[in-house]
């Protein structure tokens, strides 16, 4: 349903066996049928039988449950769903889709797990590796290869939407129109969008492309530089921080703003001990 890039970092160089222990605290039961001691039995009642309320159309409300949940109805009268509550994952590989995102200093050999669908990767660069110590990853060279990417496309957008109105956000004019579909209408329907969208046939959101109409050719290079190790999440030292809770088809709830994400990344990374080792994986629920 929806693929995350997840970066493990750990003290000592970890095989799979040991990212599958760390990782392991965040499985979901369902999916992965291991019945361990972060799977418990959570009471639903309450969830139960406010749908019960809202879709019971009239049936009992334990003929409803057997029919709706996998819930099971226990001594005490209530209902209870056995799973990992802090399920993150159904499954994972190291690389994926995220494949040669770090990039090594020149003489480092790369160690590489296996590409995504397709052979899809973040990088077919020599020195790309999906997992190297902090020491041996050359952050210099891809902050400076993303702030030149950035730079270009800032140029590129900025050729086409000089001179044009500035580009209505869509939440402010979702707001302001009432009708969904009018509103989405109205969007695409902005000069400077039209002429991203003709320029830009590719890109399916326009959302890089809008935000540069936004900001200072030097701010958007460093925003991309700053990001570009980003991964939605991080696990460290048994914890797991995130951007936000990655759902079905790629729809993130609880989402915090990505330059204060980027901010926290940055700093994370920054403070690691040389000898501390990065692991990319793609992660998958």
């Amino acid at each position: 349903m929806s693929h995350f890039s997840v970066l493990v970092i750990t003290d000592q160089q970890p095989d799979d066996d040991a990212l599958a222990a760390i990782l392991q605290p965040w499985h979901e039961y369902e999916c992965t049928g291991v019945d361990d001691e972060y799977v418990v039995d959570v009471d639903v009642t309450d969830e139960l039988v406010a749908d019960h309320a809202k879709y019971g159309e009239g049936k009992p409300f334990d003929e409803f449950v057997e029919g709706w949940s996998s819930a099971e109805k226990r001594d005490d009268g209530r209902w209870y769903h056995h799973t990992n509550p802090n399920a993150k994952w159904d499954w994972w590989v190291v690389g994926g889709r995220w494949s040669g995102l770090l990039r090594l200093k020149c003489g480092e050999a790369p160690i590489l797990g296996r590409p995504g669908v397709l052979g899809s990767r973040a990088s077919d660069h020599p020195l790309a590796s999906d997992q190297a110590m902090m020491q041996d990853i050359d952050i210099d060279a891809l902050r400076n290869e993303a702030r030149e990417e950035a730079v270009t496309l800032w140029d590129q957008v900025h050729q086409v939407t000089d001179g044009l109105p500035a580009i209505e956000e869509w939440a402010a004019l979702r707001e302001r129109v009432g009708n969904i579909e009018v509103a989405r209408a109205a969007y695409w329907a902005q000069p400077a969008v039209a002429a991203l969208k003709a320029q830009f046939p590719n890109s399916w959101s326009l959302d890089d492309e809008v935000d540069a109409t936004r900001r200072t050719r030097d701010e958007f290079g460093q925003r991309a530089a700053d990001a570009s190790l980003n991964t939605f999440a991080v696990v460290k030292d048994g914890s797991w921080f995130e951007r936000g809770k990655m759902g079905w088809w790629a729809l993130v709830s609880d989402e915090k703003e990505e330059g204060a994400w980027t901010a926290e990344f940055r700093k994370l990374l920054d403070g690691l001990e040389p000898t501390a080792w990065l692991t990319v994986v793609d992660c998958h629920i």
